[in-house]
């Protein structure tokens, strides 16, 4: 019999729930993950960072907590008592954008083109992307996401309050500032943060569809 215990956490992105673990039988690298079994990903997981004893997950689109909640605890389960499971760390990059084309987290950087939109024309649309999903993701829970400025096509906000060092923050900033900035104008390259504390944890709030599916599964 399994020893294994798991449990979710809200974060302040509704898309993304620590799960908390405690028995594991596979080993689990820390830092943002690049590879994980594919259970993991038909249950809906699109990102994930590794914590000591937790696993933040965001579920890809269409995927929503309320309806595969249930899906994406059984997977995690099945493979973290699985001593033949396997989770690969992402590779550090270690190296600015206008050095080479991997940020530090080792996903591609886009090449600066001339061409494209100029620094100015990327700092409003910026303006009004960060503002939008502080509002509605930061807000609320205590922290807050600020555009700094735009350099070469690289835009620098700051994440400050419980965003602060928060790998669901981060999943934020690339997968959904990032993604809506370059849909509205060109030239982006990378979106990144001033400064990245690591934290010690906490019980963060938000994700009101995960909570009220975590309560109705203890009835």
């Amino acid at each position: 019999m399994s020893d294994l215990a798991l449990h979710p956490e809200a974060t302040p992105d509704p898309d993304v729930v620590r799960w908390r673990f405690s028995g594991a039988r596979c080993d689990v690298p820390l830092g943002a993950l690049a590879a994980w079994p594919e259970a993991l990903t038909r249950a809906g997981a699109g990102d994930m960072v590794s914590e000591p004893g937790a696993l933040v997950v965001r579920l890809r689109a269409p995927h929503t907590w309320a309806s595969d909640g249930a899906a994406v605890r059984d997977a995690l389960s099945d493979v973290l008592a699985d001593t033949s499971s396997r989770f690969v760390a992402r590779e550090p990059g270690g190296v600015e954008p206008s050095d080479a084309s991997s940020n530090a987290d080792g996903d591609a950087v886009g090449e600066f083109d001339e061409g494209a939109a100029d620094d100015t024309e990327i700092a409003e649309q910026a303006r009004v992307v960060v503002a939008d999903v502080a509002e509605q993701v930061a807000h609320s829970h205590g922290g807050d996401i600020t555009l700094i400025g735009v350099e070469r096509g690289v835009v620098t906000v700051s994440l400050t309050g419980a965003c602060d060092g928060c790998p669901a923050a981060a999943m934020t900033l690339h997968r959904r500032i990032e993604d809506e900035l370059r849909a509205r104008v060109g030239g982006v390259r990378e979106v990144r943060a001033h400064t990245v504390k690591k934290r010690s944890g906490g019980l963060e709030r938000g994700g009101r569809a995960l909570l009220q599916w975590a309560h109705e599964r203890r009835r």
